[in-house]
């Protein structure tokens, strides 16, 4: 087994950068901070006007396609592995309880894993990675069955489907970059303006963070004008979208909107 050369904020820095080059240089980004990530179990959010793209990153190991694991798996085998299956808190029942309620919610590895690969590989990072959609695929933690120990995926770069082991084994599909697209542009719209999504978004965001961390004044110490800023940019219909985000990072020193809840 050989481990990956790179990083997975290497990974993660080049896939946000071309994914955003695909969708539009309008859409927003939520990066959360390590303390945050591992009360959201998510790494990175991508806004778009009506539905949200939500990524975990992970970066693999190298297996010997010979390895009984990589069965029925065509090209270069890869581990990928998925942490901390062993309680209500883990990263999976986390990004679980996204895909309830979200339908884009995925796990982003490369299919490569070497320094030299990275370096050919990184202007086109999206058409080398496996993306591994939740909703429909993966073993709902909640059900009887399902086993609380860690879980491997075994994914290759020549065939669509991967092999995911714990005590037992499932399959799980992996998505390309255009299906994962063509599939977010084909999504039943939700029937709520834009900047109302938004909002909603990061009211979730918010309720999670401050649940998992009742003592935590970090959202306390933004002045009240980011809520009348706010108020002000809704009553325009988010028409001047751009400007609110200079404002946000120039005033408020955030690079996504940490919306207030005036209820709590």
């Amino acid at each position: 087994m050989a481990a990956c050369q790179f990083s997975e904020t290497q990974f993660e820095a080049y896939h946000s950068r071309q994914l955003e080059q695909l969708l539009g240089s309008s859409l927003p980004q939520y990066f959360p901070t390590r303390n945050e990530e591992g009360n959201i179990g998510v790494d990175m959010v991508h806004f778009t006007n009506y539905h949200s793209l939500f990524f975990q990153y992970k970066v693999p190991s190298s297996i010997s396609l010979t390895n009984t694991k990589c069965h029925g798996l065509i090209g270069n085998c890869y581990r990928m592995k998925i942490y901390h299956c062993t309680d209500r808190a883990s990263q999976y029942q986390l990004l679980w309880d996204w895909a309830e309620t979200e339908e884009h919610v995925y796990y982003e590895t490369p299919e490569f894993h070497t320094d030299h690969e990275f370096s050919l590989k990184y202007r086109d990072i999206l058409q080398f990675t496996s993306h591994f959609k939740l909703r429909g695929n993966f073993i709902d933690p909640n059900s009887a069955g399902f086993d609380l120990h860690q879980h491997f995926i075994y994914y290759s770069d020549g065939i669509s489907i991967a092999n995911m082991y714990s005590d037992d084994n499932a399959q799980v599909k992996k998505t390309t970059v255009n299906e994962l697209i063509s599939d977010l542009k084909n999504s039943k719209p939700k029937n709520e303006e834009f900047g109302v999504y938004l909002k909603k978004q990061n009211q979730k965001l918010i309720s999670i963070l401050r649940q998992r961390n009742p003592s935590d004044a970090q959202f306390e110490n933004v002045a009240v004008n980011l809520d009348q800023l706010l108020s002000e940019e809704e009553k325009k219909g988010w028409d001047d979208y751009f400007l609110l985000k200079y404002r946000l990072r120039k005033y408020f020193n955030l690079d996504w909107l940490i919306l207030r809840n005036k209820e709590q």
